[in-house]
């Protein structure tokens, strides 16, 4: 590892070069890299050892090995605390802090209050700029005392002024409470206001995060809370006060995500006036409602008003409800970009009532997920054909969640039939379909562009009827070669029960079938026995004589 210490001296433009042959040259990630733990423990010491490892190569081998930028990644996030003020990840050295995309500050209100907070954070080794690619901050606020003798708002502002010097880039900024905010149930007084008006001057987006749980909520004044531009909670227990929030902050929310299993939400209140006019969210792109929806007030889906959401883009119902759901449909065709809904029964008589999707009316619409109920007769949305991003999840009868797996079987239609039409896809996610080996198959080839496919409940092991062990590399290349002329990665989970031996069989089958496939990322096993396995399976009778079309993964 020493001699990467020659990289320290080589021009920038030869170390791309030479980093760009060598993760080129990695063969053994293409057949799985579904552990992630393997680069951070031994990318770690390299990134100290060499700056222009750490710059350079690191950066570029996670998006190689496609790995998503996260908390539990080196050089990503940093926590800054209240005590010492310095990062919880320093052991990286002082040189990462220009690496870091995801800052968060633990502080407590009254710190922040009194001044305290930016003393301690000032004497911390950071300069102007310290922060340069920081783009998401998260502030995650305690709470010690109620008592404001020494609280001023110019604090609050030298606060403010303090996180854009640092990191002059950070245009989302999520609040949360800590931990003895959960505990005490105790929010501050209106500086909470004013600091989060103060933070919406810094970022394009500003969220308050799970400050509506339980008794969290009820010491917030919500009269000094406005320009908020992202509400997300996953616990009501005051429905009301929520309602008011978010309809006090209609005109610059852009973001509104509900997550809850046992409350509801009230789409009369929320979106209706008294007079029976609608309350717009004009600048609203995502709204999530993951609850149940009723409609305490009454409510009228014909009303002629101005839409409530004519921007939306992401939208996302993931509960059935006896309601008319057009309202959220309503003038926003054309910006529509992401739809997830349940096909309940009521969705279904909806969208086939109104006539709600053509072939013309959704022109941007480019990933759908549809959550498919067994005994329905699937809903095939004309424009969703033209999508590029599919996700057909096979759930429930029931609006419970149940804990189970579900299979194909009970929707009485192979699931390459489901998607006849479908041509455009290029992104298809199965997760709880319980595919055949062979549905896999007949999926890839009925589906032209098909590029990336997601099944995390697969069942590895049948034979075709009549067929042999030995005949089935023969049988598949007969049968199904070639196909997927641009399928290159399928991500996989499998069944407990099934040897890894079975696994890596069907994994290779598909890439005798399938020469384009780079990558079979599984979910199952550790890395290195998997690989193995691979190996093993490579050098047996059944496939030894296939050698040659395999070596790619070797």
């Amino acid at each position: 590892m020493s001699t990467l210490s020659t990289l320290q001296i080589l021009p920038l433009h030869v170390v791309k070069r030479i980093v760009d042959h060598v993760i080129g040259s990695i063969r053994l990630c293409h057949l799985g890299f579904g552990d992630t733990r393997w680069p951070n423990e031994y990318l770690r010491p390299l990134t100290v050892l060499c700056h222009n490892f750490r710059d350079i190569a690191y950066p570029r081998l996670c998006r190689y090995l496609k790995l998503e930028p996260n908390d539990t990644q080196i050089m990503q996030t940093t926590v800054l605390s209240k005590r010492s003020g310095y990062p919880s990840n320093a052991h990286l050295g002082h040189h990462t802090h220009h690496l870091v995309k995801d800052l968060e500050l633990k502080l407590s209100e009254q710190a922040i209050y009194s001044g305290k907070a930016l003393k301690s954070l000032s004497n911390a080794p950071y300069d102007a700029c310290a922060f340069p690619l920081a783009k998401r901050l998260t502030l995650t606020l305690d709470w010690e005392d109620p008592r404001y003798s020494d609280a001023h708002e110019a604090n609050i502002d030298a606060f403010i002024r303090w996180i854009g010097q640092v990191a002059p880039s950070v245009n989302r900024i999520r609040i949360q409470p800590g931990a003895s905010v959960h505990d005490s149930g105790v929010i501050a007084s209106i500086y909470f206001g004013r600091l989060i008006s103060r933070l919406y001057q810094l970022a394009e987006i500003v969220e308050l995060d799970n400050y509506v749980e339980g008794g969290v909520f009820i010491e917030l004044q919500f009269d000094s809370i406005s320009h908020l531009t992202g509400l997300s909670y996953t616990s009501v227990g005051l429905e009301e006060k929520f309602t008011a929030l978010a309809r006090r902050n209609a005109p610059t929310l852009q973001s509104l995500v509900v997550d809850s299993e046992v409350d509801v939400v009230d789409i009369g209140s929320l979106i209706a006036n008294a007079d029976g006019s609608s309350v717009v969210f004009p600048c609203l792109l995502k709204l999530c409602l993951d609850v149940l929806i009723t409609a305490k007030a009454l409510w009228n889906p014909d009303h002629t008003g101005p839409a409530p959401f004519p921007r939306l883009r992401h939208l996302s119902l993931g509960m059935d409800s006896d309601l008319d759901m057009y309202v959220f449909f309503r003038g926003n065709a054309a910006t529509l970009e992401f739809l997830s809904v349940m096909l309940d029964s009521s969705m279904v008589a909806m969208i086939r009532g109104r006539n709600l999707f053509t072939p013309t009316s959704h022109p941007n619409l480019h990933c759908v997920k549809v959550l498919y109920l067994y005994g329905l007769i699937p809903v095939v949305f004309a424009t969703a054909a033209e999508a590029k991003q599919f996700s057909l999840c096979i759930g429930p009868t029931a609006p419970v969640r149940t804990i189970g797996e579900p299979s194909l079987m009970h929707s009485q239609m192979p699931v390459h039939s489901l998607l006849e039409g479908y041509t455009c896809i290029q992104v298809l996610s199965l997760p709880e379909a319980g595919l055949e080996l062979w549905d896999v198959f007949s999926l890839i080839k009925s589906l032209p562009l098909l590029s990336d496919l997601y099944t995390f409940s697969t069942r590895f092991g049948l034979l075709p009827e009549g067929k042999r062990k030995s005949e089935l590399p023969a049988y598949v290349i007969s049968t199904y070669a070639p196909m997927g002329k641009r399928f290159r990665c399928w991500h996989f989970g499998a069944h407990k029960q099934r040897s890894l031996v079975d696994v890596a069989e069907c994994v290779l089958l598909l890439a005798l079938a399938c020469p384009t496939l780079d990558y079979a990322v599984q979910h199952v096993a550790n890395q290195s026995d998997f690989l193995r396995s691979v190996r093993k399976v490579i050098a047996s009778d059944t496939f030894k004589d296939y050698e040659p079309r395999l070596r790619r993964f070797l």
